[in-house]
């Protein structure tokens, strides 16, 4: 009867096939020795004995186990496999005990390898690990079989053989617990076999579980095949309790001998197993212990970018603590605070909280994030991160000030500023007893100093901010604090732009910003929110292009930190719709209307929220909906506690309704209550168009031209225009109509001219000149050159004679549409449109533009029909001459 240790073991009814493996054993026994080192429950055996069944060459297998090794079996297992594959050695294998017999006899069996004339493939699969005296029996076998000797040796841990030396010899191959993982794909099958089918999300979760470890996998199959909820027992799969826990507590745990054991325990209540970390919780030679469990494969992978810090696997660590927990629970209290401070002495704030709180130390725990700052963190991360998470479980008994202090953040994060001025006043008594340090004194400043502005109280936050200042240089100079200043810096700014001084704001704004360019955190929250706060003040003063650029680099700052929409910041969006709504493209304003209005609430940031009102009801008005426009700016008022300049930068946009919905009077009633000394021009221009709505008379409006925003100044001198021609001087009103157009022009300013009054947009369309100089004014037409710009008004005004003049020998060319009818197109076209517009004009057959353009012939299809349908015509030659005539594309 055949030793069942010489025969290739049957392979399991649900063995995944893995041809990837098999290739690399393939390649293996190319070369003397084929290592195969990992846990226990890898695959080893499963594919080594599928590799060996497939393989058309025969295979010497043995099995050993502690008995074999114990009783001097190893080596004659060793010869009766080989024998079976026609090596035949003189005399018999010695007992236990017998060194220089064993190399005589290993020498003999070398030598009868080496006569073959090709080589024979020995495969070992050891159980137990092997002995010193196995291990150079191996040795020399290799070494004196002269190249036929392919040894495949399976095994837990690392033999004792100079494996470094074979590595530098290329005579080895290695596969290790990382080749063994199994994919996901091949997990699939596995699980399939068993009757377990899972979402990805649940296939994900069991992966992270078990790593690919194949025995984690099957415990997972038998476990999840019995689930009537199959994706939710998948994630809840642990190496607590059940078939997994067993498993790896018999098979692992026991085996190690007892201080290797408590290390094991002892470490397993931190992530990650860190030299000076492990000393600490597991004495001396905790190091040592971790290093040799490494070496021998025991769940225990090192960390490459950190030599000599470890990660356990994480069924293998759950089980760890499970058993801790249930041998020496008083223990683990204790195991946590001791981490907790020594990860607080190493700058690892977030985990040295986490292991405080586990431990209970409710007062430490908010000290370690005080002491380095890492409040800051609180007020800024987007979407809550780790520390926000740890610090909100904070139970009512825990007492002291820094407890007191992290409550003041959090209040302040749920928009309750009284909250957080109890929190603080108690602080703030109990640090007075005592010499405070700068970090507890720096933090409880910049969180009054945004407890008051979130109270709308702006001077006091400027008070409790500059204090911070003074106290940032006691600070030590690490990553913290460099957040606590970019904080610092940002939170002014917010201060100083509820106060209405908007000039200071945007210089403490940008100081976040440059202080972060010089290695701070560049894609933190304050530097975010400033530069969108950058390009909603850009935008409210008429500088459209700089507000696109300004808020362009906040979207893609935000988008490389992953914040998502929902948790803001919305100031940039909302500067992009500002922005496309002044040049009234009024489908990328509702585009980015919808994506601040995830994020944008009225209790947080002011000027944000009132800017989302003006600009929402401005896109309503343009859309004729005057009831809705009212309500937004009627509730933004009444909702929302915004300082009073903002509340009259909303009441002027009710007075510009008003006048749109032919009540002059109430617009002027409602300027009436505008106070703020920066808003003068915009009120004195509302006030001009009431009078001349209502038919009064209006004296001249140049006065007003200083100081004013864009926005305003072109207005001015349209409402010049209007009057002028009310009077009946066309000559002056087409000079302030051509001085309105060309303030407009490098902004491409578009909404104050569809908005003119009805007179004006006459005289526009009459003026053949001035529609010629500036064909910007059509929502499709691209921006000219500040070159071309400068040429076409220079030209403008040497042919200008009277209104509507053209130059000698040219024909004047149609004026946008500003009124939905007139010459203008049906909607605007697209980038894309008029690049295909300009191929047209170039008499490029639609191949050509497809190829030109990198599209399919399809695609330049669809952009020609939408062409033709948007300039109302039917051929492409007629698209061509409407877009020069209405200045789309060059003549």
């Amino acid at each position: 009867m055949t030793d069942p240790r010489l025969t290739i073991p049957a392979l399991p009814h649900d063995a995944v096939d893995r041809p990837r493996l098999r290739k690399l054993l393939d390649e293996g026994v190319e070369v003397p020795l084929t290592l195969v080192s990992a846990p226990a429950g890898t695959g080893k055996t499963v594919l080594a004995a599928s590799w060996a069944a497939r393989r058309p060459a025969p295979t010497a297998w043995v099995t050993i186990d502690d008995n074999d090794v114990r009783d001097g079996a190893l080596w004659l297992l060793v010869r009766a496999a080989l024998h079976q594959h026609g090596v035949d050695a003189a005399g018999e294998p010695p007992g236990t005990g017998e060194p220089e017999s064993t190399r005589l006899f290993l020498t003999s069996l070398a030598t009868a390898v080496a006569s073959r004339p090709t080589p024979v493939t020995l495969a070992l699969d050891c159980e137990t690990a092997l002995p010193p005296d196995a291990a150079a029996g191996l040795e020399l076998l290799l070494r004196r079989a002269a190249g036929r000797l392919r040894l495949l040796l399976l095994t837990r841990a690392d033999p004792l053989l100079p494996l470094h030396r074979y590595r530098l010899e290329g005579s080895i191959d290695e596969v290790r617990m990382a080749d063994l993982a199994f994919t996901t794909g091949e997990a699939r099958v596995l699980l399939g076999r068993a009757g377990v089918n899972l979402s990805a999300a649940a296939m994900e979760s069991v992966m992270a579980r078990t790593r690919g470890w194949a025995a984690g996998l099957r415990f997972a199959a038998l476990t999840l095949s019995r689930s009537t909820d199959q994706d939710a027992a998948a994630r809840a799969l642990t190496g607590e309790r059940g078939t997994v826990a067993d498993y790896l507590l018999a098979e692992v745990l026991d085996t190690q001998p007892p201080q290797v054991r408590a290390t094991l325990l002892s470490t397993s209540i931190v992530d990650l197993l860190r030299p000076g970390l492990v000393e600490v919780l597991a004495g001396p030679r905790a190091q040592h212990d971790l290093d040799r469990l490494a070496s021998d494969n025991v769940f225990l992978d090192e960390i490459p970018e950190h030599p000599g810090t470890y990660r356990l696997h994480p069924l293998f660590r759950e089980l760890l603590r499970a058993q801790l927990a249930y041998e020496a629970p008083e223990r683990v209290t204790a195991l946590d605070r001791v981490a907790a401070r020594w990860l607080a002495i190493n700058d690892l704030p977030v985990e040295a909280v986490r292991h405080a709180m586990a431990g209970g130390a409710w007062e430490d725990g908010c000290r370690y994030a005080v002491d380095n700052l890492a409040v800051a963190r609180l007020l800024t991360e987007r979407p809550p991160g780790q520390l926000r998470a740890l610090l909100a479980d904070l139970p009512d008994e825990a007492d002291g000030p820094h407890v007191s202090l992290v409550r003041a953040a959090q209040t302040i994060l749920a928009h309750d500023p009284s909250g957080a001025a109890c929190h603080l006043e108690r602080a703030r008594e109990v640090l007075a007893g005592a010499p405070a340090p700068p970090s507890a004194q720096l933090t409880l400043a910049l969180v009054d100093g945004f407890r008051a502005r979130l109270a709308g109280d702006a001077r006091a936050a400027l008070s409790a901010l500059r204090g911070a200042e003074g106290l940032v240089e006691q600070v030590p100079d690490h990553t913290q604090s460099r957040d606590a200043v970019a904080l610092l810096t940002w939170g002014k700014g917010s201060a100083l732009l509820l106060a209405g001084r908007i000039d200071a704001a945007v210089e403490s704004f940008t100081a976040c910003v440059d202080r972060a360019g010089r290695g701070g955190p560049e894609t933190g929250w304050p530097v975010i929110d400033s530069l969108g706060q950058l390009a909603l003040i850009a935008a409210m003063r008429g500088r459209l292009q700089r507000a696109t650029n300004l808020a362009d680099r906040s979207l893609a700052l935000r988008h490389r930190a992953a914040i998502p929409a929902r948790y803001g910041p919305c100031a940039a969006e909302i500067a992009l719709a500002w922005a496309s709504t002044e040049a009234y493209d009024l489908r990328a304003a509702r585009r980015h209307l919808d994506r601040a209005a995830e994020a944008v609430t009225a209790g947080d940031d002011p000027l944000p929220w009132a800017m989302f009102a003006v600009v929402t009801a401005r896109a309503r008005r343009a859309r004729g909906d005057m009831e809705g426009a009212r309500r937004v700016l009627d509730e933004a008022i009444t909702t929302a506690p915004l300082p009073e300049w903002m509340r009259d930068r909303l009441r002027l946009e009710l007075a510009i309704l008003d006048i749109v919905s032919g009540e002059p009077a109430r617009a002027l009633r409602v300027v009436a209550d505008v106070a703020d000394a920066d808003l003068v021009p915009e009120a004195t221009l509302v006030a001009s168009r009431a009078r001349l709505a209502s038919g009064a008379e209006v004296t001249d409006l140049v006065a007003i031209d200083e100081g004013a925003t864009l926005a305003t100044r072109v207005d001015l001198w349209l409402v010049e225009a209007s009057r002028r021609l009310v009077q009946g001087d066309e000559r002056a009103a087409h000079r302030a109509l051509g001085r309105s157009l060309r303030l407009a022009a490098p902004e491409t300013l578009r909404r104050p001219f569809y908005e003119a009054p009805a007179d004006v947009r006459r005289l526009l369309r009459a003026s053949g000149d001035l529609a010629g100089e500036h064909g910007w004014l059509s929502p499709g037409a691209a921006r000219p050159s500040d070159g071309k710009r400068g040429e076409r008004a220079r030209q403008g005004r040497d042919a200008r004679a009277v209104p509507g003049a053209t130059r000698p020998g040219s024909r004047a060319p149609a004026a946008p549409s500003l009124d939905g009818g007139g010459d203008g197109p049906v909607e605007p076209l697209t980038p894309k449109e008029l690049e295909v517009l300009g191929h047209l004009a170039g008499l490029l057959t639609t191949e050509e533009i497809a190829g030109a353009m990198f599209v399919s012939v399809n695609t330049v299809r669809t952009h020609v029909r939408n062409i033709l349908r948007k300039l109302t015509v039917s051929r492409r030659n007629e698209a061509v001459r409407r877009a020069r005539a209405l200045h789309l594309i060059a003549a």
